[in-house]
């Protein structure tokens, strides 16, 4: 984004929110859109407009003010709009084709998950799972899945293995925000 389009963005975020503190002091207005040029300078000015609309369109930002961070939140910088789709990698646990930098990390994280939940779901009670489902649900449904087939398995391990019973809970406890129960030195 240039400095005219980011000072646009900050008229368009000053009409959508009146009580926005921007142009009141030209100093600030002028620090402001320095502070946000250098965040927004890679970026697509359309790209950006649009996550302003659909911000302010959402109910649950009602006299929010959306921050920088908020707009930039999983939009593509124009480089990374053109690499996207041109260098590809093969899952290493399910072969699938996948967008080096865009996809890998994300897809293997929920790949091991899935291939680890399997395989202990099989072990312990022997029940197969619905692994199309499994890879197309959202993420947020998905972890909580997840999380809820852990707690049920974590049963079961804990009378057999009691290293890997302390790497889930782990496992269990990271994912609500909190502290592992557990050092790796005490796994």
């Amino acid at each position: 984004m240039t400095r005219v389009e980011v000072s646009d963005l900050l008229d368009r975020i000053k009409i959508y929110r009146n009580f926005f503190a921007y142009g009141l002091d030209q100093t600030q207005k002028v620090k402001m859109v320095d502070e946000w040029e250098k965040v927004l300078q890679p970026y697509d000015a359309k790209d950006i407009n649009k996550n302003l609309d659909i911000f302010v369109r959402s109910e649950e930002n009602k006299d929010k003010i959306p921050d920088v961070f908020q707009l930039v939140r999983n939009t593509l910088t124009i480089v990374d709009k053109k690499s996207k789709g041109k260098v590809f990698t093969r899952c290493m646990f399910c072969g699938r084709k996948i967008d080096y930098k865009f996809e890998a990390r994300k897809h293997e994280d929920r790949c091991r998950s899935i291939r680890y939940m399997v395989k202990l779901n099989k072990q312990f009670y022997n029940k197969e799972l619905d692994l199309p489902k499994l890879y197309n649900m959202p993420d947020k449904e998905f972890n909580e899945i997840y999380i809820k087939r852990l707690r049920i398995i974590l049963i079961k391990v804990k009378e057999t293995n009691s290293l890997e019973a302390r790497g889930i809970e782990n496992v269990i406890e990271t994912y609500f925000g909190r502290p592992p129960k557990y050092k790796i030195s005490e796994i």
